[in-house]
């Protein structure tokens, strides 16, 4: 069945060598009414240079990116900001354009949330049943493509569908992340250990996660933190493959109280026992190319 919605980004003329920069695409979209989303699918026509893409939906990851913060808030910080949001006219949970705004540099796009993703390995993006993505009325999206050479001169095409719900679904699916940027590979260090954390102020249901570093990223562990201090292990991925990433859906949804962790604990090996790895002996920190790294702990969840 074809999309509801096709976005065609224009055409990518992609050189034979060199280190590419991030390309974006801003979309309008034609929409007067909010609608709700059951399925995207952001895809390439050359997948052989298109390492990974993006979409992102404006104020998503600020968004996130507030939420995130006020977790990590003292009692005193979260009765703070609470009044802060109060007096612009919102809460965490549904943050008004004012605190959106002032977060915007802060957030760094893809880290915290996203609308839609492609990776190797990944189709079409489905909500889970009773579930379903939010489209606001007049929803701009930015799309971010990160390109590869390879030795041939080429080029890309790639295209957005998106697939619409007849009416609001049960539940609004969101997206967040463990995360941090605030880490250092040392040169030549085969064992370095990061780690980041997602408290939810808010009983939550788990539907998905998924792990995304970069050529240096060797495993990822995720792990529910309860708030008596119980924990459990949800999901580990021993051998990650920048290569070949996806989201990996819960066999049943799991549904968590206020004030649970998402801990996650990755790591990585810059060392030259790394066949994979760009260069040993450079120091990494996160940033955007290939070369470097990130952290994401990425969990599609709805709140209870």
């Amino acid at each position: 069945m074809p999309p509801d919605l096709v976005i065609e980004i224009p055409e990518q003329e992609i050189p034979a060598t060199g280190i590419l920069p991030y390309r974006k695409h801003t979309v309008q979209l034609d929409i007067d009414t909010e609608r709700w989303v059951r399925a995207v699918d952001l895809r390439p026509s050359n997948s052989a240079v298109l390492h990974h893409g993006f979409a992102f939906l404006r104020g998503q990851d600020e968004a996130e990116f507030l939420r995130d913060r006020f977790g990590k808030l003292s009692p005193k910080g979260r009765e703070k900001m609470l009044a802060w949001l109060e007096k612009l006219g919102g809460t965490p949970e549904d943050p008004p354009p004012a605190a959106l705004e002032h977060f915007r540099r802060e957030a760094f796009p893809g880290i915290n949330a996203y609308f839609s993703k492609y990776v190797p390995g990944e189709g079409i993006e489905q909500c889970p049943p009773g579930t379903g993505k939010r489209l606001p009325a007049h929803a701009k999206l930015t799309i971010q493509l990160h390109y590869t050479t390879n030795g041939v001169a080429t080029s890309d095409r790639p295209r957005l569908g998106i697939y619409f719900l007849p009416q609001k679904p049960e539940r609004e699916l969101k997206v967040t992340s463990a995360s941090t940027m605030s880490f250092v590979l040392p040169a030549g260090e085969r064992t370095c250990p990061v780690t980041a954390e997602r408290t939810f102020d808010h009983s939550f249901r788990l539907h998905a996660l998924s792990p995304h570093m970069h050529y240096r990223g060797r495993s990822m562990r995720f792990t529910a933190v309860l708030p008596d201090g119980g924990r459990e292990v949800l999901m580990s991925v021993p051998e990650y493959s920048f290569d070949w990433q996806t989201t990996y859906t819960l066999a049943e949804p799991r549904v968590f109280p206020a004030g649970t962790r998402l801990f996650c604990e990755a790591v990585y090996d810059n060392s030259r026992w790394n066949e994979r790895n760009p260069d040993p002996t450079a120091v990494v920190r996160f940033g955007p190319r290939t070369e470097d790294e990130m952290f994401i702990g990425y969990a599609l969840y709805t709140l209870e």
